[in-house]
């Protein structure tokens, strides 16, 4: 009799229902390890179910407790905090998207920042990742990581040769080394937060994890015309711009070329120095230029 109890216990117990957890669209790990060898990570992701303030449902755990004294790092949702990181910080963030995913690369194209909080006695901390998972995704070969806010202030601010010093492009490298010394104001965040021992509070670094295609305003690199991974330059060759029908080269040299969209859609392609513009609609495009030594951009504003 006792026998045919357990057995009846253990059928009903293995026929409830055990809800995993929800894995996003796309999950990447970030490593942390400080100058004297101490170790850490976050796992960081996207996904259009996703909101931007809590998580649970992907492994998204609220950490209450003081940061570790000598070395921990964090993560929280960079659009509920306006920038401030509250107290929804966990070692997983998976982000909000702002829209569907991309008809034709079937991939995230648009998703919010990420903040990275680090707390470091021993300086400076190099930053890990599998770079591949950036270089060979459409949506993501634009993503890159900062030690200052920059980028969300600065229009074009990677023309500045001082200011790309500070960000790592994740799909052209697997690592960049952060030294905080110095960075107290902005356009660096630093916020003190509770620590363990001491007088219990401490400067909390922030970094910034910009999820990116290329097309969405980055400095990284992106795939045109079949080239991965390329030299980028940022070029005047075509005009008048803006334009209202044709585009001719400056330099009359014939190349390849292609008219993009800002969501990376290719509209026109061809081969020459003129282009014919009269057929699109009034916007912003991206006209791409085949060099010796990787490709040409050029932003191009369409008129009526």
């Amino acid at each position: 009799m006792k026998q045919c109890i357990i057995f009846l216990m253990v059928g009903v117990f293995f026929s409830i229902p055990i809800q995993a957890q929800k894995v996003a669209m796309f999950e990447t790990t970030l490593y942390f390890e400080d100058a004297v060898g101490n170790m850490d990570s976050i796992r960081v992701g996207h996904d259009t179910a996703a909101n931007f303030i809590f998580n649970p449902d992907f492994g998204e755990e609220i950490i209450n407790t003081p940061f570790d004294s000598i070395f921990e790092v964090r993560a929280a949702h960079r659009l509920s905090t306006n920038g401030k990181p509250d107290n929804k910080m966990s070692k997983k963030i998976i982000g909000w998207t702002e829209g569907p995913l991309h008809p034709v690369h079937d991939c995230i194209l648009s998703a919010e920042g990420i903040l990275i909080l680090v707390h470091a006695k021993h300086p400076p901390v190099t930053v890990r990742w599998d770079s591949t998972e950036f270089l060979h995704s459409y949506c993501r070969v634009g993503s890159y990581l900062s030690d200052n806010f920059l980028s969300e202030t600065l229009w074009e601010w990677w023309l500045d040769p001082e200011l790309v010093k500070e960000f790592a492009c994740m799909a052209d490298t697997g690592s960049y080394v952060v030294d905080f010394s110095g960075k107290v104001d902005f356009p660096y965040m630093v916020v003190p937060f509770p620590v363990e021992g001491g007088n219990g509070m401490d400067s909390v670094h922030c970094l910034l994890f910009t999820p990116k295609s290329y097309f969405l305003y980055t400095p990284c690199q992106s795939f045109f015309v079949g080239t991965e991974n390329p030299e980028l330059h940022y070029i005047n060759l075509w005009g008048p711009n803006p334009v209202r029908d044709v585009l001719t080269r400056s330099d009359q040299v014939d190349a390849d070329w292609q008219v993009v969209s800002l969501l990376g859609q290719v509209l026109l392609e061809g081969h020459g120095s003129t282009i014919s513009m009269g057929g699109l609609p009034i916007g912003n495009y991206v006209v791409v230029t085949v060099l010796d030594n990787g490709i040409g951009i050029q932003k191009i504003q369409k008129l009526e």
